[in-house]
């Protein structure tokens, strides 16, 4: 296959714009086209929420970020819940 980009590369294509965006855009649609199969495979297999968890935890708090309120609602209200392994403690509050 073709190698990974990596982010000299990136600089080095930045000079010529057409070219950074064509790749951005290959990328990007790889990265859809990747996480669409992963999703349809952890449907058919039963473990879709647990497939969302564990995306969550690795788009957000692998990177030091919590997950956005409006992200943990918007998956309650379609029935998948984002249990505490996800979300990071809460501050204990000072009595």
């Amino acid at each position: 296959g073709r190698p990974a980009m990596c982010r000299a590369s990136l600089h080095l294509q930045f000079k010529d714009g057409d070219s950074v965006a064509s790749t951005v855009t290959h990328h990007n649609v790889a990265y859809m086209l990747l996480l669409v199969r992963q999703m349809r495979a952890a449907i058919i297999e039963g473990r879709y929420p647990a497939f969302v968890q564990d995306f969550m935890r690795r788009q957000f708090l692998n990177h030091g970020n919590p997950v956005p309120d409006w992200v943990v609602d918007a998956l309650a209200a379609a029935g998948i819940a984002i249990d505490s392994a996800v979300l990071p403690a809460a501050d204990p509050v000072a009595v």
